[in-house]
This record gives structure tokens, C-alpha cells and sequence, in this order.
């Protein structure tokens, strides 16, 4: 499996190396980017301007290609959507459970503790978000367990 892919700007002529995190997300159909950086211009740009340089498939058109099997379920879980309210659901969880404890003991537990929760909630939203629903979505769609084996 890659750990970095180029595309080139179709405007300069100028390749970028992505990797890492920032490749993962480039490389996920159903991540939602609309925008990437050239290393020439030093700006961002929407995809609709860059090509993978290896198949000089623009990369909106590689998105698309790939998305075709998705619902606009599957894009909504996938997108800042389902972020938003998986992270926002564990957050009410920790404030409730904060909450609850501030009334069995004291306000000031409750408070320290609703807050502790609250972010713990959230981050155990965005990881199932990850774990449970993107990742069985982008398998059912993209045919893939990974988005960098895709071409």
C-alpha cells in the first residue's frame, strides 16, 4: 500500500507529494476535500484544478468515480455531518453523566467532571465515527479497507 501519491496543478504544471494523515484524507473519495495546496503557488486550490500525477485523472473526477455507489446517507456520515453529531451526542452523554453526579454529591464535582466527560464523549464520538461508520461505509462503497489502495 502507498504512503504518499503526487498530483500536479493544472494551472503551473507543478507537482505536490501528499503523505501521511493528509494522504489518507486526499485519497478517501468520501472525505468531502474540495481544496489541496500546490507547493508552486503556494495556495490552496479547489481539486478541480489537480490531477494525480500518476493517472492524471483529475482528482474531482476520481472522487466522483469512486462515490458512485454512495448514498447521501453514506456522504452525510462520512462528511462534517456525521462529525458533528456523533462528537456532539458524546458530548451531551458526558455533560448528562456530569450532571447526574454533580446532584449525587457536589455541584463543583459535577461540573469538573461534566466537562472531563464532555470532552471524552466527544473524542469517543469522532473514533466511533472513524471506526464504526466511515471506514464500514467506505468499504461497502469503495470496495477497499484502506482508500490508498485506490487508483
Amino acid at each position: 500500500m502507498q504512503d504518499s501519491r503526487s498530483y500536479t496543478h493544472t494551472r503551473c504544471r507543478t507537482d505536490t507529494t501528499v503523505e501521511g494523515p493528509e494522504f489518507r484524507a486526499m485519497s478517501d473519495p468520501m472525505a468531502g476535500m474540495r481544496s489541496t495546496y500546490c507547493v508552486k503557488c503556494e495556495d490552496q486550490f479547489p481539486v478541480t484544478e489537480f490531477a494525480w500525477s500518476d493517472t492524471n485523472e483529475l482528482i474531482s473526477n476520481y472522487y466522483a468515480r469512486h462515490r458512485k455507489a454512495a448514498s447521501a446517507s453514506d456522504l452525510w456520515w462520512c462528511g462534517n455531518g456525521g462529525l458533528a453529531v456523533l462528537a456532539g451526542l458524546g458530548s451531551v452523554a458526558g455533560i448528562i453523566l456530569g450532571i447526574i453526579l454533580g446532584v449525587t454529591t457536589t455541584w463543583l464535582i459535577g461540573l469538573v467532571t461534566g466537562i472531563l466527560l464532555a470532552i471524552t464523549g466527544a473524542i469517543l464520538g469522532l473514533v466511533a465515527r472513524e471506526t464504526l461508520f466511515s471506514r464500514r461505509i467506505v468499504k461497502r462503497v469503495c470496495g477497499v479497507n484502506d482508500t490508498r489502495m485506490l487508483r
